[in-house]
């Protein structure tokens, strides 16, 4: 969350000062960065109390965190802000790839999935694992990456699960179960390897023969190539 929050603080500005050069008025019935900014910045603070209730280290001097908050809400007003951020950045003619919205999807989703959140919006989330992915070799950190795609999809919500059954290929939830087998492949672990072929055929039993015949691993994860958001 310290990751998040510093890395958000310092790419919203950025965004800020290409808005006021040369977006006000070509993006002017979307919300102004100001208000997502601030929007995500009273979400993090909430989280961070949150975080510190569970864990029961909550300062004397912190507000206790209001009754009947639901973490798995917050999250995906999280990835909703993050969505909408990515987009501006397209919209405004940057180049997305220098802006780590995807990365931080990843980094919100790992945080909620360790507070027991379910997870919703998984878009953003699934581009950023690729991303990381197509970027490494080192076996050891393909395996921390398998892992922590792990913690995601055992985190996606029920009803994301059930959907994605009878969804296209493009699915988040469904590109996550291939991607992971993929990253598996590359760590070259046996282990890593079965368990993750074992989650395709399982979850996907209709689609896994064409997967593992098309030849798994030979190819990068895959990332989505419509809107992020379900």
């Amino acid at each position: 969350m310290n990751w998040f929050a510093e890395t958000f603080s310092k790419i919203c500005l950025e965004i800020k000062d290409a808005w006021e050069a040369f977006g006000t008025e070509k993006l002017s019935n979307d919300p102004a960065p100001d208000q997502l900014c601030g929007a995500m910045e009273q979400l993090i603070e909430l989280l961070y109390r949150y975080e510190n209730s569970q864990q029961q280290v909550q300062p004397v001097t912190e507000e206790p965190i209001p009754e009947g908050v639901n973490i798995s809400e917050l999250g995906s007003y999280g990835f909703s802000i993050l969505e909408n951020f990515a987009q501006m950045t397209d919209d405004l003619g940057l180049k997305t790839a220098e802006y780590p919205w995807e990365q931080l999807s990843v980094s919100l989703a790992l945080w909620m999935a360790r507070q027991g959140a379910e997870l919703y919006n998984l878009g953003l989330t699934i581009n950023g694992f690729a991303s990381i992915a197509n970027q490494t070799l080192d076996t050891r950190q393909l395996e921390q990456l398998y892992l922590a795609m792990g913690e995601v999809l055992d985190a996606a919500s029920p009803v994301v699960k059930e959907e994605a059954i009878t969804a296209d290929m493009q699915h988040p939830w469904r590109l996550l179960v291939f991607n992971r087998a993929i990253v598996a492949t590359r760590t070259l672990s046996p282990q890593l390897m079965k368990k993750a072929f074992s989650a395709v055929t399982e979850y996907l039993p209709d689609d896994a023969p064409d997967f593992f015949r098309q030849g798994h691993g030979t190819g990068g994860p895959a990332k989505l190539s419509g809107p992020c958001s379900l």
